[in-house]
């Protein structure tokens, strides 16, 4: 449990210089960036809206500091069989629950943990062990069966 609130900790400043460096490279780049991104054959409402929407409408600093909360990452942690899974949560949006993925969320997570876990494993066993696998059983792995033979 330590290792992962310091590893979600290490990431959070991360996190901040990346979003400070975009945020300068969009601001600052020479040319309209609501333009390049709306593309070639946009309106001007479209432009506009893009304008809008990443606030580059507004002087820089009120840009930088007019972030509402809900635009922010989320993280949240679920208790699994495993121990403790963090989730990263992109958009959270109002609705009714839906029973079906809620019963096998933690089923998922569990198989996707196990997985990570397997994959964890094996990479340090043949670090430690200095195994170097052909390029052939690396298709293998990976799920190439085609031409073979």
């Amino acid at each position: 449990m330590k290792t992962i609130l310091r590893r979600i900790a290490a990431v959070i400043p991360v996190m901040a210089v990346v979003a400070v460096v975009v945020f300068l490279l969009i601001h600052l780049s020479p040319g309209d960036p609501a333009a390049v991104i709306a593309g070639d054959n946009a309106t001007t409402e479209d432009v506009e809206k893009i304008r809008q929407n990443l606030r580059l409408d507004k002087p820089l600093l009120d840009a930088a500091l007019a972030v509402p909360g809900k635009d922010l990452p989320q993280l949240k942690g679920i208790k699994t069989a495993q121990g403790y899974s963090v989730l990263y949560i992109q958009k959270a949006q109002a609705g009714k629950p839906d029973p079906t993925l809620q019963a096998s969320l933690p089923v998922e997570l569990a198989r996707a943990w196990g997985q990570a876990e397997e994959h964890a494993v094996l990479e340090a066993l043949k670090a430690q062990t200095k195994i170097k696998i052909l390029p052939q059983a690396e298709k293998v792995l990976a799920g190439d069966t085609e031409g073979n033979g």
